[in-house]
């Protein structure tokens, strides 16, 4: 790489190093830029020559710790190397002249790729400082040094640069001194992290140094922006208010301690014990460690445990702690009320002491056993009061373990269910009297049905199901108009119940009349809750009137009313007769050839044809009309509010008449029923003889109206049947 300018030896070198010092000065007098000119001012009496400089300039390089350097831009030639490489590196200067690069060979492998980058960075002409990294070189003893190298250029007159220069200073106690300041600080910020509280700690000035993870978590900062943070910027003006007489206290040389509330970012409030430790070095207080320990989990259960305890004295059930031992440990005044022992004379005493004469004796040996084995006790068990007086006790027992497993304590729950008790039985006497052979509903307060029994099932035709949910109203036969049940609900309101005869559908669509008695239940404060209708079936009561109505009243051949319906209807016309002021009319008629044909055919064919006639008058007359069997072959027509003239009246009376007259004309198909022959069918001819009378108010008696009829009819006859005759006064 071309012959070195300091030759071997020392008088040599130092020759060879004035030259090329003075070569420097050269240069430097007329580049001022320079980074290295010796600016060596002359003293009064005193003048330097470049030679004396120059040795002065070496002296002061051999007797520095560091290492001072010059080399070619290539770095493959030293030009200068101060003793200092010596002691730094443990290499002779020799060896370095002899190979300029092997200085570069005892740095560590890993540190030496950023080392040859700074190397060719400098050699590509920048004329600024360039800084080394920081790199570790290994000596021939096998230790390790930390080198901390600066560099610079030497530039000649035309700014082309002729030399890199530098200085190297072993900084490996720095490194180990840092090293071991950040195993400390590890080690206090892996301690910091690990305790239950948080840890921070604080200069006299009341800035940031360190502090625990979860103390920076707990703040919402990261590391980067806790360092070197006032307390007051931290956590602001109003909490820094109320800490700072403790912080102050703590730099004075006083521990505190206290509690309080801290926010945290997410707007929650935690509860902490937060206490100001003085931090002091030779009995200087350097700062306060702030320890905050998060006992909101311990206020929280305290609080739990004060509303508990509020809870178990509120509560009416009354609750009792048993010891393992078999004693009670306490009880609320639930529990002393519901006994009638004060606290202080359940306090020591066994469970047992509730057991009385009646007492179930298997209950009692299961809460024994639950006792004797730490298990669950839930059932009702007669028990007595202090005063001997028995309660029906729903008792639940249950064990308590600790965080080992182990058995510590029994609770016991007690409630009074005396009255539920009476009440169920009442309920099981009632629910016996409601699936009864009545049919039974009830209802809410909005008519909406909520049980029904099997009885109303089996009457209606519907399922329960079909039933519940449904109102009354799923029953509307359509019979009764509003008025009717706006004087049921009426009488209801005013006197909490009704009862009468209804006609309602079932799900066949069958309409039925039944009994309803419909009763109001009400609470304590008259409040309307539900209604209870019992409800009758009376269709077959009702068919059963019907029938014996019916001997009484209709023909039972032909069904027509018979003479005593007749007598009434009669009467109910001359009323309306006698309001309206219209005419009525009566009609009597006899048939006409009906006896030959009882004679050759026999009663059945007699009783078929008085059928088909009766069948043929009411379809002759109007539904406000009565058509009865009078007896044998006779029927009587009554007409009702023809009108109020006579002669009008008489003209309506004689068409209805002559309309009798001709149905009754008509030939009649009778069946002939034979013991040994088919049957057979006859054709037979029959005519009437029709005798009619008018009537108005009470002007004649009933028995008058009819004789007067008779008379008509018997001048029909007379004058040859199958005529129609009106009764003349003056025949």
């Amino acid at each position: 790489m071309g012959e070195s300018p300091i030759e071997n030896g020392q008088n040599g070198r130092k020759v060879e190093f004035i030259n090329f010092f003075e070569e420097i000065m050269n240069i430097t007098q007329k580049t001022p830029h320079l980074l290295i000119t010796p600016n060596i001012p002359k003293r009064k009496g005193t003048d330097f020559t470049q030679e004396e400089m120059a040795s002065l300039f070496q002296q002061l390089t051999e007797h520095l710790r560091e290492v001072f350097w010059i080399a070619s831009t290539d770095w493959q030639e030293i030009i200068y190397i101060s003793p200092g490489y010596v002691e730094i590196w443990g290499r002779s200067c020799d060896s370095l002249y002899a190979r300029p690069l092997d200085w570069l060979d005892s740095v560590v492998d890993a540190d030496r790729e950023q080392v040859i980058a700074a190397m060719s960075a400098i050699s590509s002409g920048d004329t600024s400082d360039i800084a080394f990294p920081e790199y570790r070189i290994h000596r021939p003893d096998g230790s390790e040094r930390w080198i901390k190298a600066h560099t610079f250029t030497l530039c000649d007159v035309t700014g082309n640069i002729r030399w890199i220069a530098g200085v190297a200073e072993d900084i490996t106690e720095r490194k180990q001194a840092e090293t071991g300041q950040r195993e400390s600080n590890d080690f206090v910020k892996a301690l910091a992290d690990h305790i239950p509280a948080l840890l921070g700690h604080w200069t006299p000035e009341l800035r940031y140094t360190f502090a625990s993870k979860e103390y920076t978590k707990l703040l919402g900062r990261s590391e980067a922006e806790m360092q070197g943070i006032r307390i007051q910027d931290l956590v602001g003006d109003e909490l820094f208010r109320i800490r700072e007489p403790y912080i102050r206290s703590a730099l004075r040389g006083e521990p505190q301690s206290f509690e309080g509330t801290l926010p945290k970012p997410d707007g929650n409030v935690l509860h902490v014990l937060a206490q100001y430790i003085p931090h002091k070095v030779d009995g200087q207080v350097q700062g306060v460690f702030g320890l905050v320990t998060d006992i909101t989990s311990i206020k929280h259960d305290q609080e739990q445990l004060r509303v508990s305890d509020a809870a178990l004295k509120a509560v009416s059930q009354g609750v009792v702690i048993r010891g393992a031992d078999q004693f009670i440990l306490s009880a609320n005044d639930a529990f002393a009320s519901i006994t009638g022992y004060s606290t202080t004379e359940i306090i020591g005493r066994d469970y047992c002491l509730l057991v009385g004469p009646l007492t179930d004796p298997h209950q009692a040996e299961r809460i024994r056993m639950s006792f004797e084995y730490g298990t669950e006790f839930s059932g009702d068990i007669l028990h007595y009061r202090k005063d001997g007086s028995a309660f029906w006790n729903e008792l639940t027992i249950s064990p308590v373990h600790d965080e080992q497993g182990q058995l510590t304590h029994f609770v016991g729950i007690t409630r009074d269910i005396t009255k539920r008790k009476h009440a169920e039985e009442s309920l099981r006497i009632a629910a016996v009297a409601f699936e009864s052979q009545e049919g039974m509903m009830v209802t809410d307060a909005n008519s909406v049905i909520l049980q029904v029994n099997r009885a109303l099932t089996e009457i209606t035709g519907y399922m329960a199901e079909e039933i519940i949910g449904q109102t009354p109203r799923l029953f509307k036969s359509g019979r009764h108009n509003t008025a009717f049940y706006a004087a049921m609900w009426d009488s209801i309101k005013r006197t909490g119940g009704w009862h009468g005869e209804i006609w309602d559908r079932r799900k066949n669509g069958e309409i039925y009349p039944k009994w309803l008695a419909i009763t109001a239940v009400k609470s304590e404060d008259g409040a309307v809750t539900h209604y209870v209708g019992a409800h009758t079936d009376i269709s077959t009561r009702k068919a059963e009137e019907d029938v014996i109505k019916n001997m009484a009243f209709y023909d039972p051949l032909t069904q027509l009313p018979n003479r005593h319906l007749l007598n009434d209807r009669l009467s109910q016309a001359m009323a309306a007769s006698k309001r309206s002021a219209c005419y009525g009319a009566l009609m009597l008629l006899d048939l006409d050839n009906f006896k030959p044909l009882n004679d050759t055919h026999g009663h059945i064919a007699g009783d078929q044809l008085l059928i088909k006639a009766a069948e043929r008058l009411n379809k002759c007359v109007r539904e406000m009309d009565t058509v009865a069997r009078f007896g044998g072959d006779e029927f009587i027509v009554m007409l009702n509010g023809l009108g109020t003239d006579k002669a009008e009246s008489t003209s309506q009376a004689g068409i209805i008449a002559e309309k009798i007259r001709a149905a009754l004309s008509e030939p009649y198909l009778l069946t002939i029923r034979h013991n040994e022959k088919a049957d057979a069918t006859v054709e037979h001819h029959c005519s009437a003889s029709v005798g009619v009378t008018l009537f108005f108010n009470y002007e004649a008696s009933y028995s008058e109206i009819l004789k007067k009829a008779d008379m008509a009819m018997y001048q029909a006859k007379k004058a040859g049947r199958n005529l129609i005759r009106f009764h003349d006064s003056n025949i």
